[in-house]
């Protein structure tokens, strides 16, 4: 647990960058702290390690106050990711990940041995451990830089914008891979970012700070999304916070009706072990190819429902098994009412 009481930091010119900061961060979840730049996000997140000292207010973990910890003892058992990973160009990747248990007294080999167990769990090839981070993608750094945060088995990781200097498609790679380990290590993990939609896919709580780290809404992301606490919270969550809370909702807890009960103008196309091909026009020539589709898998959730059935000219959607087997369908509307039961 991580815990906050009447932090506050003030610079020597007057500027108060965080007022009068109280919070509880449970151990082993991930809290998101989200809002406008410059409201204090990541002067909040340094106090935790601290890079920045508070001028008021206490800050322990684990019921231990930070500041009667040693700074080196204390930033060695906390993992701390940055934006653009931090690595020392000059050493290669393997060495970038054993700095901190080296420190610590590792031996070589144990150290060594840890670093290539953790490039695997952040899905790296551990081929890459001889290659310098100017080898290296934008998102093989930052697996890299995660790797490096976790290599002394830290209880607690700190994460200021780590996936905000890459690419779209990237980010969204490294997104899910950070939930995957989360659940194998559990850490307790505070994490930074600017994007509503980030704070909703990771955290299991999120922190809605204002000017000088006021707290404007503490909660999970469903009770953020269902239930704004005031004007700047709904203006922060943007006007489509129905369709985030949508992402909240598994796909298979949306009711859905068996391929057989497909009407209208369209058709479902299966190949011979029951896959979706596409949609075809039941009027409309056997020699046409198909208008493809997005299927959604197991793992899918609503909002993934909503976006196939208004992709598709049948306003439906296609859910498929493991095996890529259609089983069922949700129409767009169908979808619309469940929306209209989860906002009201």
């Amino acid at each position: 647990m991580i815990r906050l009481e009447h932090v506050g930091k003030t610079y020597p010119d007057g500027t108060v960058a965080v007022g009068d900061l109280s919070l509880e961060m449970p151990s082993g979840t991930i809290t998101v702290l989200v809002g406008t730049s410059g409201c204090g996000k990541t002067t909040t997140l340094r106090m935790v390690n601290r890079m920045i000292e508070p001028t008021s207010g206490r800050i322990t973990i684990d019921d231990r106050d930070i500041a009667s910890i040693p700074t080196h003892e204390l930033r060695r058992g906390i993992g701390y990711v940055i934006q653009q990973a931090g690595l020392f160009p000059h050493r290669k990747v393997l060495d970038n990940i054993t700095t901190v248990p080296l420190l610590l007294g590792w031996d070589k080999k144990r150290a060594r041995e840890r670093a290539v167990e953790l490039m695997a769990l952040v899905g790296l090839d551990p081929a890459l451990g001889t290659r310098y981070p100017v080898q290296l993608s934008g998102g093989q750094q930052q697996r890299v830089g995660v790797a490096r945060a976790l290599a002394a088995d830290p209880p607690v990781l700190l994460m200021d914008e780590p996936f905000g200097a890459v690419d779209p498609i990237v980010r969204a790679q490294l997104q899910k891979e950070f939930l995957r380990l989360q659940g194998t290590v559990q850490k307790t993990i505070v994490f930074v970012t600017h994007d509503i939609d980030e704070a909703v896919l990771l955290g299991d709580q999120i922190v809605v700070l204002g000017t000088g780290a006021t707290v404007q809404q503490f909660g999970t992301p469903s009770e953020i999304l269902r239930r704004p606490a005031n004007p700047f919270v709904a203006d922060f969550l943007g006007e489509d916070r129905g369709l985030k809370l949508l992402a909240l909702v598994p796909a298979k807890k949306i009711a859905a009706r068996a391929l057989s009960e497909l009407n209208g103008q369209w058709q479902l196309e299966l190949d011979a072990a029951g896959r979706p091909l596409g949609w075809r026009p039941r009027n409309g020539t056997a020699h046409a190819p198909p208008v493809p589709l997005t299927a959604v898998g197991p793992d899918g959730t609503a909002r993934n429902l909503l976006d196939a059935a208004i992709s598709s000219p049948a306003r439906t959607a296609v859910q498929v098994d493991a095996e890529g087997r259609a089983v069922s369908l949700v129409t767009y509307d169908e979808l619309g009412d469940h929306l209209m039961e989860t906002l009201t």
